[in-house]
């Protein structure tokens, strides 16, 4: 995929069929095959790890609020999904967890939730 290719490296853990899966790629090609890491019950979805190519980019900057901004609107569109944004890139981790099970109906009252009447 373009992500791959742009990427210096790409991680994707699955869990799906009660295993836990793994694969890691290196500016676009497979370091390894997709191996079964340990046993997973009742887990399901993926997590992606990724590193854009400075052979492509000169400038990477990523703005966490910007991912978050994105992501948020993401899971309330998919309601019941969760989704997690970590940035690891300083001594303090700093992550948010996303998860509207109310969908359109719910981004509405997000977006209200500073509003008063």
């Amino acid at each position: 995929s373009v992500v791959d290719a742009l990427s210096s490296k790409l991680g994707l853990r699955i869990w799906r069929d009660d295993k836990e899966h793994y694969i890691e790629f290196a500016h676009g090609d497979a370091v390894a095959p997709l191996k079964v890491v340990g046993d997973a019950p009742g887990r399901r979805g993926t997590e992606v790890t990724f590193l854009a190519s400075t052979e492509t980019f000169k400038n990477i900057e990523y703005d966490f609020a910007t991912l978050e901004h994105r992501l948020r609107e993401l899971a309330f569109l998919n309601s019941g999904v969760n989704i997690a944004l970590s940035d690891m890139r300083h001594a303090v981790e700093k992550r948010e967890e996303m998860h509207y099970s109310g969908g359109v109906e719910e981004f509405v009252k997000y977006l209200d939730r500073n509003k008063k009447a």
